[in-house]
């Protein structure tokens, strides 16, 4: 299919790095690049392009059937299935806000993977009329933040450092160069 191109398989990604931090030692670490030749590293975020369609409504149409097929699994793998674990984020707040603000569109979930929060982002570039998915992995705590005593002075310390981190953050990218194969991952279908 012209004008979808899909270099990575979203679901593979995190039940491998489900995999490797499930061990007894859950300080292993993680070789990013392992995961996905074209992850963007960020420092603490992790951003792995996953599919991209330009032009025509059948590309378009088939990014949007991976990204409900990538968010259905992640609801059957690490949501719970019948009972939701997913955390919808909030456009105005958080790293919700940080997403509006780089092109996200739709409602934007995370999951816990082990010891991280992954969300799926879907972004819209209406000037080159290009939609991109990716995932983002990053610290658990952007998303659902640990505060026993909210009130001691050492966890508002805490929670203002964390939301100085994730306020931080770059996560700003475009897609990679792929070398196009013909075949499977990184070649239009």
């Amino acid at each position: 299919m012209t004008g979808f191109t899909q270099i990575a398989d979203g679901l593979s990604i995190l039940l491998t790095l489900e995999r490797i931090r499930s061990g007894l030692d859950s300080g292993v670490e993680v070789h990013w690049e392992e995961l996905s030749p074209y992850v963007i590293d960020r420092a603490r975020v992790k951003i792995f392009p996953l599919a991209k369609a330009s032009g025509s409504p059948e590309a378009q149409a088939r990014l949007l059937q991976v990204k409900s097929v990538l968010q259905r699994d992640c609801i059957h793998f690490f949501g719970g299935d019948f009972i939701h674990a997913e955390t919808a984020l909030d456009a105005d707040e958080g790293y919700g806000r940080k997403l509006t603000r780089t092109g996200a569109v739709d409602r934007t979930y995370a999951w816990r993977v082990r010891d991280y929060a992954a969300v799926l982002v879907r972004t819209v570039d209406p000037q080159q009329s290009t939609t991109m998915l990716a995932l983002h992995i990053l610290p658990p705590e952007w998303i659902w933040p640990k505060f026993p005593h909210p009130d001691a002075n050492r966890e508002q310390s805490r929670r203002s450092r964390i939301a100085r981190q994730r306020d931080a953050a770059d996560i700003d990218w475009n897609w990679p160069e792929v070398a196009d194969t013909n075949s499977g991952e990184g070649s239009e279908q």
